[in-house]
């Protein structure tokens, strides 16, 4: 209609134009309209999978083999090693009885372990810990100094400080200080006027 309109024309052509649209769409199937379809998701043109989507029973299937297959791999020999023996442990103090008595020996060697700062015998028992541990060390090396080496190993029972080498070591260590007096006198030379 052209020309001049009420509001009343107007809403009622409005109304007639949205209930044709609404028989047009419950005609139509609705399927073709997408109506519960699966989003696709694309990535340059190649169809991608919903990174939330669950997976199929055949990659479960997969994805347990693999980690059965691969299970040990991260896992390294002394760790497992301490994680036995931390479990050996945790079991080990479930056993004992929650209250625990005077003739318990477990809590009696903790007891004794402790160090107390206060204690007059604690000088005393750090001595005689050292002097067990000092009978397991090996023997020390008391002969003449040996001559410094590349690896910095002590003489003593893996070595007994001879030296029985082609003179490789001491070119190394000639030419490593002759170097380093030809760098000191090149820098005093060098700020000799300033």
């Amino acid at each position: 209609m052209a020309g001049l309109s009420s509001a009343k024309d107007l809403k009622r052509e409005a109304d007639i134009i949205r209930k044709k649209e609404d028989e047009t769409f419950k005609q139509i199937n609705s399927k073709l309209l997408g109506e519960n379809a699966v989003t696709q998701y694309r990535k340059s043109g190649r169809q991608q999978k919903k990174k939330g989507a669950e997976p199929t029973q055949e990659e479960i299937k997969q994805t347990e083999k693999l980690d059965a297959r691969y299970d040990e791999w991260g896992k390294g020999m002394k760790q497992k090693e301490e994680k036995a023996i931390r479990l050996e442990d945790h079991v080990y103090e479930m056993t004992k009885p929650l209250a625990r008595s005077k003739d318990d020996q477990d809590l009696d060697t903790m007891l004794k372990d402790q160090e107390r700062a206060d204690d007059p015998m604690l000088t005393f028992i750090k001595k005689k810990k050292l002097k067990g541990l000092e009978k397991k060390a090996l023997p020390k090396y008391k002969g003449p100094p040996p001559p410094p080496n590349r690896f910095g190993i002590m003489a003593g029972y893996r070595w007994d400080g001879v030296d029985r080498s082609n003179g490789f070591e001491r070119s190394i260590y000639a030419k490593t200080s002759d170097k380093k007096a030809v760098e000191l006198m090149a820098y005093k030379w060098s700020v000799e006027d300033m």
